[in-house]
């Protein structure tokens, strides 16, 4: 079997290094999705009661 050291190097793009001045935050994924069911849920209720009035 032939060793080679390509296998060890990695290649690392400018696009990947490179920090951004900004962040995204970080948010549990639990909390995040919790917030995103009531956001749909409130988005829902309007949709209905708007549905209801135009009737």
């Amino acid at each position: 079997m032939i060793k080679t050291d390509t296998a060890k190097r990695s290649i690392k793009s400018s696009f990947f290094t490179k920090k951004s001045g900004t962040s995204i935050p970080k948010i549990p994924n639990a909390k995040h999705t919790s917030e995103l069911f009531k956001k749909s849920d409130r988005a829902i209720k309007h949709l209905k009661t708007k549905e209801k009035v135009s009737s």
